[in-house]
């Protein structure tokens, strides 16, 4: 099971991303989860929702993961950048 995809978390969570999706800048909605995970956290749950989009048959929800995986590729991305900055700092 995708943690945070249920209940009100979840969606929070999708609105926030729709929000960034249509704003362009999906990484400044999420300083929290940035601070308190590390690279590989992301990289995880990216691959975690690309299994779950990979579902023949799943309509919204394999959409959802989809489009979920994609913004945990993008904070995994953004989270290796980060920590790359601070070692050179």
């Amino acid at each position: 099971m995708l943690h945070g995809t249920n209940g009100r978390a979840g969606q929070k969570l999708r609105r926030s991303l729709r929000k960034a999706l249509k704003s362009g800048a999906a990484i400044c909605y999420a300083p929290d989860i940035m601070k308190d995970h590390d690279r590989d956290y992301f990289e995880r749950r990216a691959a975690e929702a690309r299994e779950k989009a990979c579902h023949k048959g799943g309509g919204r929800d394999s959409r959802v993961a989809g489009h979920l995986a994609l913004a945990y590729a993008a904070l995994a991305r953004a989270k290796a950048d980060s920590e790359k900055t601070s070692e050179d700092a």
